[in-house]
């Protein structure tokens, strides 16, 4: 006869061994078994199933117990948890792709715009230098038009002065005569006035200056 303890719950002792044993028959097999709670309140009924439900009680067959077996959190089976979180990261890095390349995108986007408000700033950097040129140019050949019609005699003298004051628009540090920045490129109609034509003037003027000194 075994020795049994004072002050200790049998009862309690059954049913913590009964429900021990399902959970190790749940991990370990492939398909868990269909206990009814009430087998846990009196592990006594396992031996006769068919006093709790004598008229509706069968065993179910494997593919009654897979659905059981698969359900997860909230009713999601493991596969269909696992999909779910699947989409998610294949979404989030989705909008991590697509913000990056929106993001490349706006830098390329703006190093365009940089490159192309610094060449309009050169730009106009040259054809305000330009301006300033021809407006130098023509007050020179205004003068001198001016003092042409004035003193008829002089025109030697004129000539000299026109001749100074282009060889003073001469930029220094340059191989070929320029008198003006050249912005024909910038623009879409062809100008007239040229280092090539003010040149030629120039030579011009100083070839008749030097006739008229050899006759004196």
């Amino acid at each position: 006869m075994e020795n049994r303890k004072e002050n200790f719950n049998y009862a309690n002792e059954r049913i913590q061994n009964a429900y021990a044993e399902y959970i190790n028959r749940t991990m370990h097999g492939r398909y868990p078994p269909n206990i009814h709670p009430c087998y846990f309140a009196d592990p006594n009924l396992l031996m006769n199933k068919t006093q709790i439900h004598p008229g509706n009680y069968r065993y179910f067959s494997k593919e009654e117990c897979q659905p059981f077996h698969q359900t997860g959190i909230y009713g999601y089976s493991p596969e269909q948890v696992d999909q779910e979180r699947i989409k998610s990261i294949w979404k989030k890095e989705r909008n991590r792709i697509a913000a990056k390349k929106s993001r490349e995108k706006r830098m390329t986007r703006l190093k365009e715009l940089e490159g192309k408000e610094h060449a309009m700033i050169c730009e106009i950097s040259e054809l305000k230098e330009a301006i300033y040129d021809y407006d130098s140019i023509l007050e020179i050949l205004l003068r001198h038009v001016q003092g042409h019609l004035n003193r008829k005699e002089e025109m030697d003298k004129s000539f000299v002065l026109l001749l100074d004051h282009l060889s003073r628009l001469k930029k220094p540090g340059t191989l070929r005569p320029i008198y003006l920045r050249d912005v024909g490129h910038l623009l879409s109609k062809r100008l007239s006035v040229t280092n090539e034509e003010i040149d030629r003037i120039a030579e011009a003027i100083h070839n008749s200056l030097g006739k008229l000194l050899e006759k004196d």
